[in-house]
């Protein structure tokens, strides 16, 4: 990614859109929007960036009948439409329950924009899905109606219509809520282990909708506990939300009989009792942040790795492989 001048830049980037064979997008951290044009084979910053744009974006789609419909979303009520440049949708085009919310996670199922946003209310979170038809955005209610007091995290769709989204709450194992097609009703499918993945890739098998699950929802409340600015004053610019790196969250695929482990290397076992100063710690895999499949769900890559500083200490062991200085292994 070459900056003004030819200066490398190293932004972190969340995620990627390929609308047409000509163009790409790529978006990230602190007003990161980057474009791939055919033509000339490179990456280079978005010209159609909105002027002093410092938003933290999380997502980008495409409706993939209509390369120029799509939407980039990110933290604190940031939702662009793509357009001869990006434009903030306007307050009043958003549903009230979702207005000022982080909207996470963005896809298209069919020509349907799936929006999944959370809030902060009162020290809980709140959140739902809103979609997106071509007429306006609008609450999904039928996904509220079965997700409940669930915040969701990512959304994913097919071209056909299927979607799905997980979501997770207080006290609740995750949820990977499902739909066959735009007319079908969502259906609840429990998910293994504890806490919500943080990508969803979708496939058919035999006709039926068929998910993977890779990586975990980042920790966001410290993020978004930050205190509001004070009328009169500039706005608060929020942190971006970390990188979650679990090794102990492995990539799982749906089948007609349950859940997959695809890595086979999830163990749950544990030191023994006593207060050492080292551990011969079990085996643990490098953690897989998202999953890239086709139709069928027969090939596919995966990506992932432990980020410099923020892949969590889970033992004194880890602290004695990965030194302070940052020198963590990556895949």
């Amino acid at each position: 990614l070459l900056g003004p001048g030819g200066r490398r830049e190293h932004p972190r980037l969340r995620a990627v859109a390929w609308p047409t064979p000509q163009r790409a997008y790529a978006v990230g951290d602190l007003g990161k929007l980057w474009l791939w044009r055919g033509e000339t084979g490179l990456w280079e910053a978005d010209p159609a960036t909105p002027v002093n744009f410092r938003g933290n974006l999380l997502g980008i789609a495409f409706d993939p009948a209509n390369a120029a419909r799509g939407y980039a979303v990110g933290q604190g009520g940031v939702l662009l439409r793509y357009g001869k440049s990006w434009t903030q949708e306007p307050e009043a085009a958003i549903p009230v329950p979702a207005r000022g919310a982080s909207f996470t996670s963005i896809a298209f199922a069919g020509s349907q924009a799936l929006l999944a946003y959370r809030k902060l209310v009162n020290g809980r979170y709140e959140g739902g899905i809103i979609a997106n038809s071509g007429s306006g955005w609008a609450i999904e209610s039928s996904a509220s109606a079965v997700m409940g007091s669930n915040v969701p995290w990512p959304v994913a769709g097919l071209p056909d219509g299927g979607a799905a989204f997980t979501a997770s709450g207080v006290g609740q194992g995750s949820q990977v809520y499902e739909r066959e097609s735009a007319s079908a009703a969502w259906r609840a499918v429990p998910y293994p282990g504890t806490g919500e993945p943080a990508t969803l890739a979708l496939f058919r098998e035999g006709g039926a909708l068929r998910a993977i699950g890779a990586g975990t929802a980042p920790f966001t409340l410290t993020v978004d506990s930050e205190p509001a600015a004070p009328p009169g004053f500039p706005p608060t610019l929020f942190a971006p939300y970390p990188i979650a790196a679990d090794p102990e969250k492995g990539v799982f695929r749906q089948t007609a009989s349950g859940w997959s482990d695809e890595e086979h290397e999830l163990n749950n076992a544990k030191e023994g009792p006593g207060q050492y100063t080292r551990y011969d710690t079990v085996y643990q895999p490098d953690p897989v942040s998202a999953v890239l499949v086709n139709g069928d769900g027969s090939q596919g890559w995966a990506v992932g790795g432990a980020v410099n500083g923020e892949a969590p200490v889970l033992d004194t062991s880890d602290v004695e492989r990965y030194p302070a200085d940052g020198d963590r292994k990556s895949t």
